[in-house]
């Protein structure tokens, strides 16, 4: 049962990692150029909504990438290290 609840919410977050930029965009174009009004996906439409400003604020307040002060641990991969340590 744990093994299956694991396996629909990693389903479920790349459902919404890739789908939502696509996902907002072209439900704006059917809702304002067709009037396809349907309460189930205007929900998801403002929860997608949400996952991208939550992406915006997630990149202003710690920007790209993996840093010691997120408290990444990757050490710097430099060819001139490797290179004296041989």
């Amino acid at each position: 049962m744990k093994r299956t609840l694991k396996e629909v919410y990693g389903t479920w977050v790349l459902i919404f990692y890739f789908i939502k930029w696509p996902y907002v965009l072209g439900y704006a174009y059917l809702y304002f150029v067709k009037g396809l009004q349907n309460w189930v996906l205007i929900t998801i439409w403002f929860f997608c909504i949400f996952l991208i400003l939550q992406d915006f604020y997630k990149i202003a307040r710690y920007g790209f990438g993996c840093k010691k002060e997120k408290g990444c641990d990757v050490k710097e991969n430099n060819f001139s290290n490797e290179k004296e340590e041989h």
